[in-house]
Order: structure tokens, then C-alpha cells, then sequence
């Protein structure tokens, strides 16, 4: 549309559209991938130079679609903050906050912080199963406490050394990632088929500098090399090098180039995150079949509430974006972890079902079964904190699943 130098309604409204459905997927990933187009929008204002007297006209039209983008942007993340104004998910924010900071970029240490985590009620058993996400014990794993393991936390120093550090490691650490080589297929292409003029080179290497400033600042938050995080990173970084093979002009053959490379990257992409997508099993329908049992089994005792430790049942194995999943399965089954765990929603359902505490309410509870793959350490948590007389009474097995009730002598 730029390029034509015209306003295309049509394709302007996809494109802001397209960008705000990625905004809300996943809004830290949508603000890097769009650092990392800044390669393309370089290669277009160099190429401003060339317009003369319309410069100006083409520059208004980036500013007019980027700033309408960036506006609905805004207006879609306040309305979606207006939503979320109640207490009840005031608190449940804050609680996320420190969850993700705990689960997503790891525990202090155990063996180094004994006597703080021994000062918060956390032993080593419980260090195990909260960092495995079995983390719902609403009264010993609350916001206070996680709180204090935040705070724990050594930041890496934003010095000289740490920036030597990283690029010690980044340039080996590219060969273990796999869309790399898909993105270093792209450069080659250029370097055969692509314009190489010194605003094409300079955009080529501000593509390469983006990239290593976003992974730097990944490794200084602690959240390098992460599959499904550097997949979208590349493919973005893809896209680029597509613009400037084809020096911002599809002509003819470029333009099935393109798509072909296109397609390509979305290809290898898509087979790259293959075990992150599919909670990394890699025998997709013999899973599907054995856990879709499973799940339909227990979702159908309405007699009783599952309890189940994190990843152990999954309606993503169980069912695809085209598979009809039966109503009401899972109104009985709830986890000891999770993203969604203590939303307000959620936890109301868990309290219509007399449970407020999972590993509290589990024992003696004739309504309730636990599903679990440890039950020993479950176990051993539980008499830590909760019964010292527990015993773990094995009911059956469910396909691939034991499921047990916790009694009390």
C-alpha cells in the first residue's frame, strides 16, 4: 500500500487489524517482533530519497497507518484493563505478577536460601512441587510469600561484565536455535538475489543488531532461549530480509520468491514449536486417543471432584481446533496449578465444590480424588503441613492414570 503510494482502505484496516490480534495474543511478544520489523521500515526511509517531491506523501502514510495502529493498540489494552478492575481480579493480578516472575523465570535457589526458604514454611519437598507448578496451596504459597522469593532474586548487574558474558555465549548460542538457520537460509538468499547497496547493507545489519539487543535483554530478565519466545523473534526477523531481497518492490519473480520463502518460514516454524503447541509429546494421536479416555472418563463421574497435579491431563492433547469437546467436561476437574489457577472464575468453581485449599481439603473428603504421578511427595507435603497421620489410599487407574484419596488415621 505504501509503496503504491495510495490509500487502500481494504488493505489497511486487515493490516491494523492483523497487528491487534497479535497485540492481544501476546502483547510482550508483539512489541519485539516490532522492534525487529524496524528493518524493513529503515529500508523504506532510505528509500524515501528517491521520491523527490513526494516524500512527504509517503512518509504521511506511514505515520497515518502506524499511528492509527498504535492508537487502537492503546484503546484495546484500556478497555481490556477496564474489565479487570474488581478487587477480586486486582488481587489476582498481583498474585500473577509474582507467579510469573517465580514460575516462568525460576526459584531462587533452594540450597543457597535454606534458611529463608525454612523462615517462609518452605521445605524442601514443597520448594519441589511449587516450582514443578503444583503451587495452589492458598495459605502457605500466598502473595506475601512469593513476594519475598521475587525479592530474593539476584538480578543480574547491568554491567561491562554482564554484556561480555553475553556475547561470549550469543554467537554459539545461535547454532541451537533452530530458526536461525531458517533465517540465515533468508540472508543467503539475499546475498545471491538481493539488492546490496549500502542502505540495504546497513538495514541487514540493524536487523542483526536488533536481534541481538532483544536477546540481550532476554538474557538480562532471564528468559533466554525459550522455544516458543525465539520462534516468533525469527520469523519476524524473516519477514525482514523478505523485504529487502525484494528492496520493497514485489516485482514478478521476486514476489513468488517471496511467498515461497514465506511459507516456508511459517512451515518450519510451525514444525519447531510442534512439542511446545502439543505439550511436548511427540505421539500426538496414540496421546489424543489414551488421554481423551481419560479425560472423558473422569469428566463424566460428576460424583467427584479430580484434583489433578499440573500437566498431567490436557483437553490440548485431547482435542484439536476442529474437534467438538463434550459440554460441561471439565466443570469437576481442576489442577494444583496453572495460569488460570486462583483467577476469581475459577476459584469460585473450586469453592462451589468445597475446596479453597487443594492440599487441605483433599483429606478425608470422600468426594474428592487426586490425580497424581508422585503421590509420594504429595504425600510427604501433606503430613508436613497439613496431617501427619496421612495416608494415600489407591483407588484405581484411569488408562495412563492412578488416582488415589487421602485418608487420615
Amino acid at each position: 500500500m505504501l509503496e503504491k503510494e495510495r490509500w487502500s482502505w481494504a488493505e489497511a484496516v486487515f493490516g491494523i487489524c492483523l497487528g491487534i490480534m497479535a497485540y492481544m495474543y501476546r502483547e510482550d511478544q508483539f512489541w519485539a517482533s516490532c522492534g525487529l520489523m524496524a528493518g524493513a521500515g529503515l529500508l523504506f526511509l532510505f528509500d524515501l530519497r528517491k521520491y523527490k517531491g513526494r516524500k512527504l506523501r509517503r512518509l504521511g502514510l506511514c505515520v497515518l497507518t502506524f499511528g492509527v495502529l498504535l492508537a487502537c493498540v492503546f484503546g484495546v489494552d484500556r478497555w481490556d484493563a477496564s474489565n479487570y478492575q474488581s478487587a477480586e481480579w486486582k488481587e489476582y493480578q498481583e498474585f500473577n505478577q509474582f507467579r510469573s516472575r517465580l514460575l516462568d523465570y525460576g526459584f531462587p535457589d533452594y540450597d543457597s536460601n535454606q534458611e529463608i526458604y525454612e523462615e517462609l514454611g518452605i521445605s524442601r519437598d514443597a520448594y519441589e512441587l511449587y516450582r514443578s507448578w503444583n503451587f495452589n496451596d492458598t495459605e502457605k504459597f500466598n502473595t506475601d510469600v512469593m513476594k519475598k522469593l521475587v525479592d530474593l532474586k539476584q538480578k543480574r548487574p547491568l554491567t561491562g561484565k554482564t554484556v561480555t558474558a553475553f556475547l561470549k555465549r550469543y554467537p554459539s548460542d545461535l547454532l541451537k536455535m533452530p530458526m536461525f538457520y531458517v533465517f540465515a537460509v533468508f540472508v543467503l538468499v539475499w546475498l545471491i538475489r538481493g539488492r546490496k547497496d549500502i542502505f540495504s547493507v546497513l538495514s541487514v545489519l540493524a536487523e542483526w543488531m536488533m536481534l541481538m539487543a532483544v536477546y540481550f535483554y532476554l538474557y538480562y530478565q532471564g528468559r533466554y532461549m525459550v522455544n516458543r519466545v525465539d520462534v516468533g523473534l525469527w520469523f519476524s526477523a524473516c519477514l525482514v530480509m523478505l523485504w529487502i531481497i525484494s528492496a520493497g518492490k514485489l516485482r514478478h519473480m521476486d514476489a513468488k520468491m517471496s511467498v515461497v520463502l514465506c511459507i516456508v518460514c511459517v512451515a518450519a516454524g510451525q514444525f519447531l514449536m510442534y512439542r511446545d503447541w502439543r505439550i511436548m509429546t511427540s505421539t500426538i494421536p496414540e496421546a489424543r486417543v489414551s488421554q481423551r479416555a481419560v479425560l472423558e472418563t473422569l469428566g463424566t463421574d460428576k460424583e467427584h471432584t479430580y484434583l489433578a497435579k499440573s500437566g498431567m491431563l490436557s483437553e490440548i492433547v485431547c482435542y484439536g481446533p476442529f474437534d467438538r469437546m463434550p459440554e460441561n467436561l471439565l466443570d469437576n476437574v481442576y489442577w494444583f496449578g496453572g495460569w488460570e489457577c486462583r483467577t476469581p472464575g475459577y476459584t469460585q468453581e473450586m469453592e462451589a465444590h468445597g475446596i479453597t485449599n487443594p492440599y487441605r481439603d483433599v483429606i478425608n473428603n470422600d468426594s474428592i480424588y487426586l490425580v497424581d504421578d508422585n503421590i509420594d511427595l504429595t504425600l510427604k507435603y501433606i503430613r508436613q503441613y497439613y496431617d501427619s497421620s496421612a495416608q494415600a489410599v489407591f483407588i484405581k487407574t484411569i488408562g495412563n492414570v492412578d488416582v488415589y484419596q487421602i485418608r487420615s488415621k
